[in-house]
Formats: C-alpha cells, structure tokens, sequence
C-alpha cells in the first residue's frame, strides 16, 4: 500500500482511464475537484482507491469493494 501512495504523491494515478487522469490533473491545477486513484497490489491481490477530497482535507485508502 505504501508503494501506491508513493505513486499518488508523484501523480501516477494507476489504474484510471484518461478521462479520469485528465480530471485529476483539472483538479490539482484549479484546486476545485477531488482527486482519485486506482491501484492493484499484488502482495494481496486487491485493488485500493486513494481519494483525496476536494477541499484537500483529508485523504482516504480504502478496498475497492469498500467504494
């Protein structure tokens, strides 16, 4: 997990198709959207979401089935 978050700090979004890359990149320059992300990890064979709110005041790890 903490690999994935080390890709969300560096804007590698994962698993997203390019519309909803686009929007978190719409996101971070305006500062106006949340931000979202998909990753797989493998060590446990789950995907997770990282999603940061829109105002940025917190963000949140959680299983893909707990979306």
């Amino acid at each position: 997990i903490f690999s994935a978050i080390d890709k969300y700090i560096t804007c590698d979004w994962g698993n997203l198709c390019e519309e909803d890359k686009k929007m978190n990149e719409y996101a971070i320059k305006n500062n106006n959207d949340r931000i979202l992300a998909k990753y797989h990890i493998d060590s446990i064979n789950e995907d997770i979401y990282i999603i940061t709110e829109w105002d940025r005041s917190y963000t949140t790890v959680m299983f893909c089935y707990e979306y």
